[in-house]
């Protein structure tokens, strides 16, 4: 007997898979276009414009089973990666979006899913309730509180399985490979060394390098001895970095540096370094000086109010945090930006 949950059961009614069902789409756009002509994301909650060529539905509310016979694949999927600044994460959501044909008919089927394609589907949604007012000015007719009563639970033993196995046997592993990453591009003519080396000294992610980079002039610094202390005051929705702190020896070698939003992108088709990695393995040299807190502190995870309260303490949180990374700081001398190298937007 066959499982309710198997992919292939889930997936072989043709929805948001290109070429099974639809001609391809006529619409070709800019990497700086979305599909309702020069509207930036940005400005889509201004009123929506409906193209003259666009498909119309049969009412300005729709539902999930409509919208498979109109929205092109193709597409829809160019729109996410316009939409959001990783790409990776807005092909988790197009791929999570096929099973949606099925769960339209039957929402009880995502209990039979992982954790984690689950979640994708119900973000998947949200992008599409989106593009749909943004492409056809339709309004997408889906009740998401219903839907999460069929989530299936996150499975605490793989999670705490998880936790060990990367404490036990990938920390050093996982080091090893960030400084192998470094190694290979901070002698290289790229303006990606730079962005690379503060990802592995300070944690932050590719949008918050970014930030800092781009206003480095603007932001207040603070000297901590051998440390510098950044204030950020990033704020992302869910995702915020207030401080950060820095050797000195990176700090002196900043200057600002105007990146692109997929930057992370380029460094891993480029050079074949996954940006991720930098944030694991910094959490592995701290683990053993610094707690929990005072990492989610650093890395963007903590509430402004508990902000407040370690940042009293932060002349000894910057004191540890060198004495994790010390052994580290004769890689920034290998670093070259690009005045050193008298080179101009090299890759």
């Amino acid at each position: 007997m066959e499982r309710i949950g198997n992919e292939k059961m889930l997936m072989d009614r043709p929805g948001f898979e290109p070429g099974t069902s639809r001609m391809p789409t006529e619409h070709t756009y800019d990497r700086h276009e979305t599909g309702v002509g020069q509207l930036s994301y940005a400005q889509s909650n201004a009123s929506p414009t409906v193209e003259p060529n666009a498909p119309v539905f049969s009412s300005s509310k729709v539902s999930l089973k409509e919208i498979f016979d109109v929205v092109d694949p193709a597409e829809w999927l160019q729109w996410m990666k316009l939409r959001y600044s990783s790409r990776g994460h807005a092909i988790y959501c197009y791929t999570s979006a096929k099973y949606l044909p099925k769960i339209a008919e039957n929402p009880a089927l995502l209990k039979t899913l992982s954790y984690r394609r689950a979640r994708g589907v119900l973000v998947a949604i949200g992008a599409l309730r989106d593009f749909l007012k943004i492409r056809y000015n339709a309004e997408l007719e889906v009740d998401t509180k219903f839907l999460r009563k069929f989530m299936p639970p996150r499975p605490v033993e793989e999670v705490t399985n998880a936790i060990l196995e990367y404490e036990l046997r990938e920390n050093k592993e996982i080091v090893d490979q960030a400084v192998e990453a470094l190694n290979k591009i901070a002698g290289k003519k790229s303006k990606l060394a730079l962005p690379t080396i503060i990802a592995f000294f300070t944690g932050l992610r590719a949008t918050e390098i970014r930030y800092m980079l781009m206003r480095w002039n603007e932001l207040k610094k603070i000297n901590l001895g051998n440390v510098v202390l950044v204030e950020l005051n990033y704020d992302r929705v869910k995702k915020k970095a207030y401080i950060t702190l820095l050797p000195k020896e990176i700090a002196a070698k900043i200057k600002p540096i105007v990146l692109g939003a997929d930057w992370r992108n380029h460094l891993l088709h480029k050079h074949g370094i996954r940006l991720g990695m930098f944030r694991k393995a910094w959490i592995a040299i701290t683990s053993r000086h610094l707690d929990s807190a005072e990492r989610d502190l650093l890395q963007g995870r903590l509430k402004s109010i508990q902000v407040r309260h370690y940042v009293k303490h932060i002349r000894n949180i910057a004191e540890r945090y060198y004495e994790a990374f010390k052994q580290y700081v004769p890689l920034i001398n290998a670093l070259q930006t690009l005045e050193d190298t008298g080179s101009q937007g090299l890759s």
